[in-house]
């Protein structure tokens, strides 16, 4: 199991020439993998601004080089959809994430290890 905490902008930072304030955010989170290959996720983020956000998450890794991910969120309800590319050194990520006011959002990520895991992750269907 893995627990997460984050705190955002608690030095009531502002931006602009009219200093608007940032919102400051508080996230909590636990993951745990309850077999081989499969990572389960629960957040919730509270901004000032708003009332507390519920949000859950699904990863599978359905072969040794391939990862997919499901997400969702509520107020507003949206949801999300990714998949991860693992080889050797290279990892590619990408994202397609759906709010119903502001559309569909694409996300893509490259990341570059300068060492080979010890310890790789199981997969789903060995």
């Amino acid at each position: 199991m893995m627990l997460g905490f984050s705190l955002s902008n608690v030095n009531h930072a502002r931006t602009g020439i009219f200093k608007e304030p940032l919102p400051q955010t508080i996230k909590t989170g636990v993951s745990v993998r309850p077999c081989a290959g499969v990572l389960l996720s629960v957040e919730i983020d509270k901004e000032t601004r708003f009332p507390a956000e519920l949000k859950a998450g699904c990863e599978l890794r359905l072969i040794p080089a391939l990862d997919v991910r499901f997400g969702c969120g509520r107020d507003p309800s949206r949801f999300a959809v990714g998949m991860g590319v693992h080889l050797s050194l290279l990892t590619i990520d990408y994202a397609f994430a759906y709010h119903p006011v502001l559309g569909g959002t694409h996300q893509a990520s490259v990341s570059f290890r300068l060492r080979p895991k010890k310890n790789t992750p199981t997969f789903l269907f060995e």
